[in-house]
């Protein structure tokens, strides 16, 4: 009888053992295959971005003129010449902070052609007024403190990396969402660079955070890999991607599946996923569903319509975008 007994449990433990086993073969897997994918990734120039876009608008006449925004603020980031170059002295102060489970790139080490930044913030506030008269005015104002502003550019760039805030613009009256969304699209050209520079330093196998490990952004897209389904996020600063916990909101970290909703498209392409405790919203693509390659980028503009949907539920986007109200 105890030899029995004891038979039992050794078989309990082996099955017990092999199937945890089994799950952890596959936990590997898993996070190889997405670690391969993330390690593989050669950041795409606007060039390609813009054609891509281009080509979409042609294949959507409808939505065209809401994507054609989006095409002129494109082309005029690419008019920006930055060079990798400039930027390979901050290489030497990422990997302590990598230790430091920090981003690789600290706001106040942030630097940029000023003049170049000024010109393009703008040139992003004109390019913004052609396509949304309603925003006008909003954009002319902010286009005069701007330029009254124009020696502080980098100290406002900073402030915002650090804060996403600008405590004078808000003394001054000016709408905090719309001056985000200019420095936001401004101050691209110059973090996709440095995201060139400093992703070899980034670890994406043990980051899983929800800001961006190269410049500390916030996400404004995903994907679900086309392996095996795991959560791609993309900054909305850098264009860098970064893996991400599946059921877990990725901007409050809320892991409470009651509290996570997700709506998909009729054709199962796209998702919106929603967090009832923070309020926010991510879109998202499933790789799995298409058999062609996509643009995260690109996506991230032609499903400008989900973020109308988040509005009807009352979802907010995080960083705010005014311009996708219409």
């Amino acid at each position: 009888m105890k030899e029995e007994r004891r038979k039992r449990r050794e078989d309990f433990f082996i099955f017990h053992l092999s199937s945890f086993i089994f799950h952890l073969s596959s936990l590997i897997s898993h996070l190889s295959s997405l670690i391969s994918h993330l390690s593989s990734l050669i950041m795409i120039g606007y060039e390609k971005i813009l054609e891509e876009l281009h080509r979409q608008s042609a294949l959507q006449p409808a939505r065209a003129p809401m994507f054609a925004l989006y095409c002129d603020l494109l082309a005029a980031q690419a008019r920006v010449q930055v060079h990798p170059r400039e930027y390979a002295g901050i290489a030497q102060i990422a990997p302590p902070r990598v230790e430091r489970g920090l981003p690789v790139l600290p706001p106040e080490a942030f630097r940029a052609d000023c003049a170049a930044l000024a010109r393009l913030s703008d040139e992003i506030c004109a390019i913004t007024a052609r396509h949304r008269a309603d925003l006008r005015d909003a954009l002319d104002a902010t286009r005069v403190w701007l330029a009254q502003e124009r020696a502080a550019i980098l100290a406002h760039a900073i402030e915002y990396l650090q804060d996403g805030a600008f405590a004078r613009a808000q003394a001054a009256g000016l709408d905090q969402a719309l001056l985000a969304f200019v420095f936001n699209h401004a101050l691209h050209p110059f973090l996709r660079t440095y995201a060139q520079v400093l992703s070899p330093f980034v670890d994406v196998s043990i980051w899983f955070r929800t800001t961006c490990p190269v410049c500390g952004g916030a996400p404004d897209f995903a994907a679900l890999s086309k392996d095996s389904g795991a959560r791609i996020l993309l900054c909305a600063r850098c264009d860098f991607e970064w893996a991400f916990w599946r059921g877990t909101c990725p901007f409050c970290e809320n892991d409470d599946p009651d509290q996570q909703k997700y709506f998909a498209s009729d054709d199962e392409v796209y998702r919106l996923y929603t967090c009832a405790k923070c309020g926010r919203y991510i879109k998202t693509i499933d790789l799995r569903q298409v058999a062609d390659e996509r643009i995260l980028p690109v996506e991230r503009i032609l499903t400008i319509p989900l973020d109308l949907a988040a509005r009807e539920v009352g979802a907010a986007p995080l960083p705010a975008n005014p311009t996708a109200d219409g």
